[in-house]
């Protein structure tokens, strides 16, 4: 299976461990598998960034981790324990495990109801706060995220979306979760704000000791934030490695046309830039081997015809490519 040399050693633990995940969804004209056998961990303290372009299945992902969709095959684990379980008790406690921050800080929040009301209404479900220990409360994630009291009777429409984006991380912070997943957090913001949203980020690492699941197509903002990065393609996870290795040695040819296509400020680069050429090809219409065959300039009839799976050099670097590139391809 093509996940197998991600999960890590089971000895050590994860914070989290996703093994062999599969979701498809029924249309009219067919089924789409949108996760095909995805697995990766994600360590305690760790950001591990799962990328890729539109309609690949990270979000897909992300919500069956949540439990917002159910998955039709595999298994996800947090520290050893099993999502799914039939005891309710161990569901509630893991479920509080995990966060969320969604892409879109304007449609995320109820812009009818107060920010004291927004974070405090987990804080009331999960905690049972009341009074003038809730107020403190809300207070408290407010000044986490560099927000004050006098903020709390305000409506979502009065704030910046930098400010928005914010509140939502501090929604997210209300359960003490273990690992938030960061979807999109920054894709609606402006550039400067980006910047100070991601910076809050990983103050909020490491204060609070989290593990972030990092979804993005932005590269520049993965190498900022993120330890791991996993490349998703069709469902799929193509590559696999640390942050350094993706950016200065990508193995898989669809890493390195997503890098190839990042613009530059360098007046030197500007040249060198190259877009992906191609469209992905239709989930209701799989290639028979690798998904990437048709828009990569190595194929060769054995990608055509076989599908590759994540293979390691020995090191924590997985391509599943039959033509990986050589170093400094």
């Amino acid at each position: 299976m093509q996940g197998d040399a991600l999960i890590k050693n089971p000895i050590q633990t994860a914070l989290i461990t996703v093994e062999h995940l599969q979701k498809q969804f029924s249309t009219k004209h067919g089924v789409v598998t949108a996760v095909d056998d995805v697995s990766f961990t994600v360590d305690k303290s760790e950001t591990v960034a799962l990328v890729g372009e539109s309609g690949c299945g990270k979000s897909t992902v992300a919500m069956m981790l949540l439990g917002l969709l159910k998955s039709d095959g595999g298994r996800v684990t947090v520290e050893g324990v099993e999502l799914g379980s039939s005891k309710k008790y161990l569901q509630k406690s893991l479920g509080r495990n995990l966060g969320i921050v969604f892409q879109n800080p304007y449609s995320s929040l109820n812009p009818k109801m107060r920010i004291r009301s927004v974070i405090a209404e987990p804080l009331k479900t999960a905690f049972s706060l009341r009074g003038k220990a809730l107020d403190n409360q809300v207070d408290h994630l407010l000044g986490e995220v560099g927000l004050g009291r006098e903020h709390m009777n305000r409506y979502p429409h009065e704030f910046s979306g930098g400010q928005r984006q914010r509140i939502a991380i501090a929604r997210a912070l209300a359960l003490k979760p273990k690992l938030l997943i960061l979807d999109e957090p920054t894709a609606a913001l402006d550039v400067s704000v980006q910047a100070q949203v991601l910076k809050l980020l990983k103050d909020l690492q490491v204060e609070l000791g989290l593990s972030y699941l990092f979804i993005s197509h932005d590269l520049a903002t993965v190498e900022y934030l993120s330890k791991r990065v996993m490349v998703m393609y069709l469902g799929r996870i193509v590559e696999s490695a640390s942050v350094e290795a993706i950016f200065t040695d990508p193995k898989h040819p669809y890493t390195r046309a997503l890098l190839d296509s990042v613009p530059s400020i360098d007046p030197g680069k500007r040249d060198q830039l190259r877009t992906l050429s191609g469209e992905i090809p239709s989930p209701l219409h799989r290639p028979v081997g690798c998904s990437f065959a048709p828009r990569c300039r190595h194929t060769d009839q054995k990608c055509r015809s076989k599908l590759p799976e994540l293979r390691t050099n020995g090191t924590d670097h997985q391509a599943a490519c039959f033509h990986p590139l050589s170093s400094g391809a």
